[in-house]
């Protein structure tokens, strides 16, 4: 296989073709090692699912472009060791080292970038996700989606628009966000985005924003459209994500034997590619027990998944049902702690149970909304 290039392999991952990629750069690295061969190769191993040989080839990566003096190419490596950190490990301090990493190799280079997009666009996702932060999660995504537009790259400008979408709904400004999200999942549904993470990521906000204003029709379509995505791509973790979130759809429509059906399925995948994530499927388990009446085999499940904001709300709900309102309300209050204040749509489920457990214990001022000012 002489005279291989690295553009092939790449030709391989935008269809899909995996095994057919790594081969290709393989063959290009027994030519001579080069940075972008092993780019190539860990693009490859990552969607095979093959962590250490992904690993392996962007750390390797990341060292030849910093020998180079390559910053922009040394920054998609230290986004993809964060991506690594995320996705098999859900190790979130390694991924915001990677991401801190990632800045600062991009400060050294003039003019807008599409790195510069992407990695101000991971950060959005990450104050939106996991900081729960979103003043941050909206700056950001507003400069990704300039950069995006300054270098004609439409999977940033794209992605973007669903998180500040998401956000939006997130702070209960449905329409608008809605209307943001929409125009992403148009652009993804017409083949504009070509980058898969990308893709899968806004139909996934999309399912999320669903799910928090109780817009279960439409979740559970979009949980379609994921579904047959990641089967496209055969993208084991996507597909096992959106598993547990058509189980809530599910559970809501007291389809409990699909749902738990759902869950099983999800937690065989996830014990092979990423253990942590097995949390999402014991505290939703918990949370179809509760619901089932099984309140021992519910508690037993969320004391398994304690820190889940499902099994928080859970065993919330669970201490009313036998009439400790001090104990509902002292989860509900940590659950609400982890929240900005403007998450107005992810507070919802949190104040029902606390007006409830105010009602238990006599304080019906307390249960009172405020008055108007």
């Amino acid at each position: 296989m002489r005279g291989v290039t690295v553009e092939a392999g790449h030709e391989a991952l935008r269809d899909g073709r995996w095994a057919d990629a790594r081969l290709t750069f393989e063959a290009a690295l027994d030519e001579g090692e080069t940075p972008e061969a092993l780019e190539g190769l860990g693009l490859a191993a990552r969607w095979q699912h093959d962590e250490q040989a992904a690993l392996r080839a962007h750390e390797r990566a990341y060292r030849l472009y910093r020998a180079r003096g390559d910053h922009r190419g040394a920054a998609r490596m230290a986004m993809q060791l964060a991506l690594h950190a995320y996705n098999f490990r859900s190790d979130v301090v390694t991924g915001r080292g990677w991401m801190e990493r990632a800045r600062r190799l991009l400060a050294e280079v003039a003019g807008p970038c599409p790195e510069g997009g992407w990695v101000r666009m991971l950060g959005a996702h990450l104050a939106l996700v996991i900081d729960h932060d979103l003043a941050a999660a909206h700056r950001l995504a507003q400069e990704a989606t300039a950069i995006g537009r300054q270098v004609a790259d439409v999977d940033i400008e794209m992605f973007s628009l669903a998180v500040q979408g998401l956000a939006l709904v997130t702070e209960g400004r449905v329409e608008d966000g809605m209307r943001l999200l929409d125009e992403a999942a148009a652009a993804a549904g017409a083949g504009e985005i070509a980058d898969v993470d990308a893709l899968q990521t806004v139909y996934c906000y999309l399912i999320y924003a669903c799910k928090r204003v109780r817009d279960f029709d439409r979740a559970e379509s979009w949980c379609a459209r994921v579904r047959e995505t990641s089967a496209r791509w055969s993208d084991r973790l996507t597909l096992s994500i959106c598993r547990t979130h058509y189980a809530d759809v599910l559970l809501w429509r007291g389809a409990w034997a699909d749902c738990e059906a759902e869950l099983d399925s999800a937690a065989r995948e996830f014990r092979e590619l990423n253990e942590r994530r097995v949390g999402d499927v014991v505290a939703r388990l918990g949370e179809l027990r509760r619901r089932q009446g099984r309140a021992e085999e519910a508690e037993a499940l969320f004391r398994r998944a304690e820190t889940h904001p499902v099994s928080v709300l859970g065993r919330a709900a669970l201490a009313i049902g036998r009439g400790d309102a001090g104990a509902a309300t002292d989860f509900v209050e940590r659950y609400l702690r982890r929240l900005d204040p403007g998450e107005r749509t992810e507070r919802v489920a949190a104040l029902d149970l606390l007006v409830r457990a105010r009602v238990l214990a006599g304080d019906l001022a307390g249960a009172a909304p405020p008055p108007d000012d």
